[in-house]
């Protein structure tokens, strides 16, 4: 089973750049509901990273 990587490689890439960007806003920003290491652990995937966006971020 061979996986093209040229279809792969965009996807990751996206990947890291979205979690960089929930990294930047998990430093500077309040959290609700959960302390910033456990939102900083889910923030290594996708999910964990809308997740964080749609209910942890604390706007004040």
């Amino acid at each position: 089973m061979n996986i093209d990587l040229t279809i792969l490689m965009p996807v990751l890439l996206l990947q890291g750049i979205f979690s960089i960007y929930c990294f930047a806003k998990l430093i500077g920003n309040p959290v609700k509901y959960l302390p910033k290491w456990l939102w900083a652990i889910l923030c290594l995937n996708t999910l964990g990273c809308i997740l964080y966006l749609a209910l942890g971020k604390d706007e004040e």
